[in-house]
């Protein structure tokens, strides 16, 4: 009976622990499309962000590959923060446009500025407008895509640890953001999901 106990203990706490080990794939050459081939990511770690988006995470010997996979009906762009001595804090943007910003004290969305295309050693998906018609949806203005997938070198991240966060969000404004790690605050890193690579 104690064997199970220590069992069911040791399960919480590895649950409450915001680490993540990140496989390594031996196919590096993930296309950053946002259609999610699912063989390039088959074995990836998934986190299930809501019932509806998915969290997907690799790495190979120079990259460090995220996928959030999106099955609503909604058109969503991201912002993704990484943090670590090496780097500081860093936002990535990805959207119509690929942005990055460097963040230091009393940041906020437009402060410090963006600089656009400014995406050096990393790169992901951006979403393109067919259609410039505004009668009809946003889904149908724009190329079909799944989500966002970025891939990050490991020169970018400059350590073997990273802290992660992503505020995900709809281009209407009418669903609502999707934070994850859910509980995590953009002023502190201590709640960010922690990833270790090789």
């Amino acid at each position: 009976m104690t064997k199970y106990i220590i069992f069911a203990l040791v399960i919480v706490l590895i649950s409450c622990n915001n680490k993540s080990d990140v496989p390594i794939i031996s196919n590096a050459s993930i296309e950053i499309d946002g259609l999610f081939n699912e063989e390039d990511w088959n074995n990836s770690r998934t986190i299930a962000l809501t019932s509806n988006n998915i969290l997907y995470l690799a790495q190979s010997g120079d990259y460090l590959f995220l996928g959030i996979k999106n099955a609503e009906n909604v058109g969503r762009y991201v912002d993704l923060y990484l943090e670590n001595e090496a780097i500081g804090i860093v936002n990535l943007h990805a959207s119509m446009a690929l942005g990055e910003r460097e963040l230091s004290d009393n940041w906020n969305d437009t402060i410090p500025a963006w600089n656009w295309e400014n995406n050096t050693h990393w790169t992901a998906n951006i979403i393109e407008v067919i259609s410039e018609d505004e009668e009809i949806p946003f889904l149908e203005s724009v190329k079909p895509y799944q989500g966002h997938e970025f891939r990050i070198s490991k020169k970018k991240i400059r350590d073997t640890k990273v802290k992660i966060r992503f505020e995900i969000k709809d281009f209407v404004g009418e669903a609502n953001d999707i934070i994850f790690p859910i509980k995590s605050a953009r002023s502190n890193s201590e709640k960010w999901l922690k990833v270790e690579l090789e």
